[in-house]
């Protein structure tokens, strides 16, 4: 770690708040807290930020707080993907610990597990937050936890006297802003200079939304510069604790009602019901292992527990041809209750040529809603998109599920009807 900024990943900013809340609750409540301000982006990586080495960036507010505090070299975000990150920030549990590793997660976290301005409200602090929430359970309620959780709320609403902690969430970087084109002779950064990753094709159209996101970095670091700014003027800056993050199982999410019953993940998981050593023995061997562990994962397909079940069809899935000899093995798995491993079962054998066999468990899964929710159609529908294929019959499948799904379906709905809009645009169909 180098002592050299304020710029902090989301699990470490969280170590620091929480922990010192959580201690303040404990011991004795210090004479003075610190008033702290915590900055959000959304989206980006250091990767953006020129205090990270990248020359292209125009972060001067972010470098500028850089050279003043610490700068964090070997800290991860816990997701790749922004609401699971919030519930691992809001929570201080790993989302996937909570069971809400997956994108609009809607189950409950356990009682025993409570959100940092929780802590930091009993220890004095008036906790404001402007204004994102999205935390990827249905157990936390902003106005429960926050004394202010609106695009109002402000550390200048606080009782006089009482030291703050204010949440600003900036959502100029998020993806959603390079989804709307600027017109090219608009862009600040120029598209012929971006450095591309190897992994996206030098194309026009790359190298203008890499500017044109650039564009959006800097005008999110003017908004930084604007919070900064503010924070001077009120006189509150030399006794505050800045801080700039970034937000982004063993068991399938299409599984976790049938483990978990009314309980949240986060206390199944630490049950006497939770098989947890098995689970994990059988996680690593599916993706760590290898030819010679057929006759496992061929064995762990007939375990009387699902999630047993789904790393057996995993790793027989990673084996690709080597899998060959277990064939009759996932022919019989495909008709698994799981809707996890019955999809699995169906990649695999597609990989294997058993191709038309493979369609119809796809299809088998799509239309028998007696047997699979919509978790368990919106796994296979990911599958389908995996394995590339246009067949007439899946596609006639999969628009029946859309039009079984309504126009404008909400909740758990709305995800198996934007994967198939997803197919729909991809297959050329409209």
């Amino acid at each position: 770690m180098k002592i050299k900024t304020a710029e902090q990943y989301a699990a470490i900013g969280l170590a620091v708040i929480s922990g010192f809340a959580a201690q303040a609750c404990k011991t004795q409540i210090p004479k003075k807290l610190p008033n702290i301000l915590w900055i959000v982006s959304e989206d980006n990586s250091a990767y953006f930020t020129g205090c990270y080495g990248n020359s292209f960036a125009t972060t001067p507010n972010i470098d500028k707080l850089a050279g003043k505090g610490f700068l964090y070299t070997h800290a991860y975000c816990t997701n790749a993907v922004s609401a699971p990150s919030r519930n691992t920030i809001i929570t201080g549990v790993y989302a996937s610990s909570n069971g809400n590793e997956n994108m609009r997660s809607s189950y409950a976290i356990s009682s025993a597990v409570h959100t940092y301005p929780e802590y930091l409200r009993k220890a004095g602090y008036y906790c404001t937050n402007n204004s994102k929430t999205d935390y990827n359970t249905s157990s936390i309620i902003p106005s429960e936890i926050w004394d202010e959780s609106s695009n109002t709320a402000h550390y200048k609403n606080r009782p006089e006297g009482k030291p703050f902690f204010a949440v600003f969430n900036l959502g100029t970087s998020h993806e959603s802003s390079i989804h709307k084109q600027t017109p090219t002779e608009d862009l600040r950064h120029d598209p012929s200079k971006v450095i591309l990753p190897p992994y996206h094709p030098d194309t026009p159209e790359m190298r203008h939304d890499w500017a044109q996101y650039y564009d959006k970095i800097e005008d999110m670091d003017a908004e930084v510069g604007a919070l900064l700014k503010e924070l001077e003027e009120s006189g509150e800056a030399e006794t505050n604790w800045m801080r700039k993050i970034r937000d982004v199982g063993v068991i399938p999410e299409t599984e976790y009602k049938n483990f978990a019953g009314k309980k949240s993940m986060y206390d199944y998981m630490r049950s006497a019901d939770c098989p947890f050593d098995e689970l994990m023995k059988a996680a690593d061997l599916a993706t760590l292992g290898g030819k010679s562990d057929l006759n496992t994962f061929i064995q762990y397909l007939k375990n009387k527990n699902s999630a047993i079940r789904y790393w057996g069809a995993t790793g027989l899935l990673i084996l690709k041809d080597d899998a060959k000899p277990a064939i009759p093995a996932l022919k019989e798995a495909s008709g698994d209750k799981s809707g996890a491993v019955a999809t699995f079962a169906a990649e695999a054998l597609y990989g294997l040529g058993e191709k038309e066999l493979s369609r119809k468990i796809y299809i088998h899964i799509l239309q028998d809603t007696a047997a699979y929710d919509m978790n368990d159609q919106n796994f296979a529908l990911n599958s389908i998109d995996a394995i590339n294929d246009n067949n007439p019959d899946l596609i006639a499948a999969v628009q029946q599920l859309f039009k079984e799904l309504g126009s404008t379906p909400e909740g758990l709905a709305s995800y198996p009807y934007r994967t198939a809009e997803w197919l729909f645009k991809k297959w050329g169909i409209k």
